[in-house]
């Protein structure tokens, strides 16, 4: 991989990053003209009611997870051996698919909070802190990890 590709690939990882820190800012505020935002109350970080809002924050931990195992699941089916070189598109689909996953969660995140039932924006904040955290976790360093 060229230079140029991989700083290509960071500025979208840092953009992805960034993008759910910036969700959670926008929920912030938008809640906090909405409601009473000086006390956060920790005992809302997750839903205990069979609401709408609990299933799409519980969809998006499952959308965390699926961004675990959606890109080795397209590894396997490109189908190449681990000796055969593959483009650089090809080498980070995978890549940007689980970022986006990723970010899926904080956005699932958000609605819970923001659109369904009361407004509540302790809501958004575990599944953008375990987004944030995975995309951390995923800085691109150089060539992806080759998977038989």
């Amino acid at each position: 991989m060229t230079p140029q590709q991989l700083m290509s690939v960071r500025v979208l990882w840092s953009s992805l990053v960034l993008s759910n820190a910036l969700i959670v800012v926008v929920g912030m505020v938008a809640i906090a003209k909405i409601t009473d935002p000086s006390v956060l109350d920790l005992g809302r970080l997750v839903p205990d009611d069979s609401s709408v809002g609990a299933i799409i924050w519980f969809a998006g931990w499952a959308l965390l997870a699926a961004s675990f195992v959606v890109p080795q699941l397209l590894i396997k089916a490109a189908g190449t051996s681990p000796t055969t070189p593959l483009s650089f598109e090809r080498m980070y689909t995978p890549f940007i698919i689980s970022m986006a996953l990723a970010e899926a969660c904080t956005l699932m995140g958000f609605v819970s909070a923001l659109f369904m039932g009361p407004q509540v924006p302790e809501r958004m904040l575990l599944p953008a802190a375990a987004a944030i955290l995975v995309g951390l976790t995923r800085f691109p360093t150089g060539l992806p990890k080759r998977h038989p």
